[in-house]
């Protein structure tokens, strides 16, 4: 089989070589039927068993929505390893969160689960396996709050728009990667205005009125 973590062509580009060659099935969330055949719809607590009999090798499937809407991890409990597609990169640095198909509230959920899980060893998509791996995960979250508080500190001088904010907000951010950032701004707007703390102003964005 071919376990697919999430529809971007980066990750699915050889997935119909593999049906053809090998008779591969292709698993994946149900979203993803939405842009690719998919053989095996599974979801939130699916067990897929490897090698059955050998050493207890099973994965159970998490959905991590965020990153994308299809979004879903591999969870391997005896040895506490998660195959984490997209959720977290190898090597440092984030994703990006990209709406409306990727959600930054829902992301931020999805990492604080995994967290909780106490895994001993990340598998990403990109990048080497990484161990210490709850506190890259915590890492990672103060990372995105961090650059929440950026953004509302941004919001508290008046209404702004999204190019006004990229440079205020991501001012750490190579310029030629404001473009991506933009993307994640706005995922970080949405989530502070679902939770009534910013809302929108005309073709920007300002501090949700208290």
């Amino acid at each position: 089989m071919v376990v697919v973590t999430h529809h971007h062509a980066d990750h699915t580009g050889g997935v119909a070589a593999c049906r053809e060659r090998y008779g591969a099935r292709v698993v994946g969330h149900r979203l993803l039927s939405e842009h690719m055949k998919t053989d095996v719809v599974v979801k939130d607590g699916d067990v897929l068993p490897l090698a059955p009999g050998l050493n207890d090798w099973t994965l159970r499937v998490l959905e991590t929505p965020g990153h994308t809407r299809d979004s879903i991890s591999l969870w391997q409990p005896k040895r506490r390893l998660l195959f984490c597609g997209d959720l977290l990169p190898g090597g440092g640095g984030t994703v990006v969160i990209d709406p409306p198909d990727g959600d930054m509230r829902a992301y931020l959920a999805s990492l604080e689960r995994c967290a909780a899980l106490e895994p001993v060893t990340l598998f990403p998509a990109h990048g080497s396996p990484t161990g210490a791996a709850v506190r890259r995960i915590r890492a990672l979250i103060a990372h995105r709050l961090e650059r929440e508080s950026k953004v509302l500190a941004a919001l508290d001088v008046g209404p702004r728009s999204l190019e006004d904010l990229v440079p205020r907000v991501y001012d750490d951010t190579p310029r030629e990667l404001w473009g991506w950032a933009e993307r994640s701004l706005l995922a970080h707007l949405e989530k502070l205005e679902r939770e009534g703390r910013a809302e929108r102003a005309g073709q920007g964005w300002r501090a949700q009125a208290r």
